[in-house]
């Protein structure tokens, strides 16, 4: 169960870094008329990870 789990982690990472590089080449492409998505900075991200660490332990 456990290695179910370390999988999907796994493939939410990518999922959220490949999301977090179209939405900067986006940015590249379009340039400032591109609104941030709000909790996909990486900031965000790891203020996440770490507030869910928090909570399972």
């Amino acid at each position: 169960m456990h290695r179910q789990w370390v999988s999907r982690e796994m493939h939410l990472k990518l999922a959220i870094a490949n999301t977090n590089g179209l939405h900067g080449e986006l940015q590249a492409v379009i340039g400032g008329s591109l609104k941030e998505i709000e909790g996909i900075s990486l900031l965000a991200l790891e203020e996440s990870m770490e507030s869910e660490r928090e909570h399972l332990t």
